[in-house]
């Protein structure tokens, strides 16, 4: 559990190389505990999502956060908004607008079920909404999402 929330501190300051070396340890301690959601799985799957994106490894981090939103929707998670962003910028970065608008949009769905949802989630969930309204010339739908 120390090593999930040191791992979740280098990302917030994103030093992604000092939260990596402790994924390791993360995913032995959730095999050996038969984990594959949750608290410590879902952060050893997000820290190795960012360091493939940081890589240029974009189809592998978007598996990733997509089998990571997979589990966090049947858990209830309150960072699936979070995981879903993510994979909407994947598709986004893919240059698949419509899957990026879908998962997106799903995320302020989410975001509308948990009022304590971080502020910085769902700044970005309206903010690459808008990028994406405003791509397909709906530029009044943008500017009501911003």
């Amino acid at each position: 559990l120390v090593d999930a929330v040191r791992a979740e501190l280098h990302v917030a300051q994103e030093d992604y190389g000092a939260a990596l070396k402790l994924v390791p340890g993360i995913e032995a301690a959730c095999a050996k505990n038969g984990l594959s959601s949750g608290y410590l799985w879902g952060t050893a799957k997000h820290v190795r999502a960012l360091n493939d994106l940081s890589g240029g490894k974009l189809r592998e981090a978007e598996a990733a956060w997509g089998e990571l939103a997979d589990a966090q929707r049947k858990g209830g998670s309150p960072v699936l908004a979070r995981s879903l962003n993510y994979f909407a910028a994947c598709a986004e970065l893919r240059g698949d607008t419509a899957a990026a608008r879908t998962r997106f949009d799903e995320s302020r769905a989410a975001q509308a079920k948990m009022p304590r949802c971080p502020p910085v989630t769902r700044a970005i969930t309206l903010w690459r909404l808008a990028v994406l309204a405003d791509k397909e010339g709906k530029k009044a739908e943008a500017k009501k999402l911003l």
